[in-house]
């Protein structure tokens, strides 16, 4: 998803509702920080990992990224 996609369907919501993230093992979190970065494909990841990674073991081409985080995580 893009930002502007992301935008898109935000600007649909109710303006007063809370954004949140999932919690560390369960429930919800307040969003606390937003994290710019380069994100890189993963080749064959596991079926419990992302498809994609910050780290650029491969040497293949990234593309700028954005996080949203909870608190436990910065």
């Amino acid at each position: 998803m893009k930002v502007s996609e992301l935008i898109n369907l935000l600007s649909k919501q109710d303006p007063n509702a809370r954004v949140m993230t999932p919690g560390f093992e369960s429930g919800f979190e307040d969003i606390k920080h937003v994290k710019r970065g380069v994100l890189f494909r993963r080749k064959n990841p596991q079926w419990w990992d992302g498809a994609f990674n910050e780290d650029n073991n491969w040497n293949s081409e990234g593309e700028d990224m954005v996080m949203i985080y909870g608190s436990y995580r910065k």
